[in-house]
């Protein structure tokens, strides 16, 4: 509840010194990945994006965290470097917590030779989401709409339908 607060959330008060929260985003990834991960989005939706993305980087560097690849990859993918936001969300989809979106983002760019890496571990992913994403990613590489249904396991959903990020 606390992730979801912050990251709805501005950041704090442009009147904290920059440092100071550049220390504060290096201890949270220390306790909780996705504390850090809500702080630096919030320093993103600040224009904040050079200070985000070094403290991402150094985060990643020191901790792992499928929440702060998730993050760096919508940050880089805002930037237009796409092939570095699809290896963030590659990299985040190897941990077993890793947020769907993680998935659905990676599988949103059908053409890219690492969203084929992932599909045969997508298409049983527990998370409905993940394999509507799958159902799309196959129609866009030209399967119809009825076997992807079927190799996806979404049979009788909207998978067609693509969900807001939120």
């Amino acid at each position: 509840r606390v992730v979801q607060h912050l990251a709805r959330a501005p950041a704090q008060p442009a009147r904290m010194d920059l440092r100071l929260r550049i220390v504060l985003a290096q201890r949270l990834v220390e306790v909780v990945p996705q504390l850090m991960a809500a702080h630096c989005q919030g320093l993103l939706e600040e224009q904040q994006s050079e200070v985000a993305m070094r403290v991402l980087a150094d985060a990643i560097r020191r901790r792992p965290s499928p929440f702060l690849l998730d993050v760096l990859g919508n940050a880089l993918a805002e930037q237009g470097d796409l092939d570095a936001a699809v290896e963030c969300w590659f990299e985040a989809t190897k941990f077993s917590d890793a947020d769907p979106q993680s998935w659905v983002s990676l599988l949103e760019n059908p053409m890219h030779p690492k969203s084929e890496s992932v599909v045969s571990r997508a298409r049983s992913h527990d998370d409905p989401i993940v394999r509507d994403a799958v159902a799309r990613w196959m129609v866009v590489r030209g399967l119809d709409h009825e076997s992807a249904e079927v190799l996806a396991n979404v049979y009788g959903r909207q998978w067609f339908v693509k969900p807001k990020r939120g």
